[in-house]
């Protein structure tokens, strides 16, 4: 089967940029991890406006610290020298954090996900949630960078996906 080919399309354009790849061929030099969200209206590197090798990202649904998580971002803290900072981006009109506020249930993984969320984030409302969750985000982040020794600082911020901006909470 083809790549889709707005994909192949896509990739020749990167190609044909003119981007230096030897740059990035023998390493990663990234300054920031990010946390956020899958969600395709979340991109670290539009939002933020910066160029590959920047921004070690690490994304899923509702931007959860589950142990992947928290490893990726050890390995980051741990092996990549050039992180000076981590940044939690919770983001507006979140589907996971909307399926967790709602009633409705769902099954298999989701519903897991959704249920343990339900516990954590109790009855609060979208603005309290997302200040909650970065919070949380933060505590969690915070714990890996002491355990590991190094002083990388950390930025807990919510996007607003109506206007774009960012909004620093932590």
């Amino acid at each position: 089967m083809e790549i889709p080919k707005e994909l192949a399309k896509g990739n020749e354009v990167f190609v044909g940029s003119g981007f230096d790849f030897s740059k990035v061929a023998k390493g990663q030099h990234p300054k920031f991890v990010v946390i956020t969200c899958s969600d395709a209206r979340v991109s670290p590197e539009v939002i933020f406006s910066q160029p590959l090798d920047a921004l070690f990202v690490i994304r899923n649904a509702g931007a959860i610290l589950a142990k992947e998580e928290l490893a990726t971002l050890q390995y980051a803290v741990e092996h990549i020298p050039t992180i000076e900072g981590v940044v939690y981006m919770a983001h507006t009109s979140c589907g996971m954090l909307n399926a967790v506020l709602s009633k409705e249930r769902f099954g298999g993984e989701l519903g897991e996900v959704v249920n343990e969320l339900r516990k954590e984030i109790g009855a609060r409302n979208e603005k309290e949630a997302l200040e909650f969750m970065t919070h949380k985000g933060i505590e969690e982040i915070k714990r890996i960078i002491r355990d590991s020794g190094k002083k990388v600082d950390t930025f807990g911020v919510i996007y607003h996906t109506d206007s774009g901006r960012i909004e620093r909470i932590v």
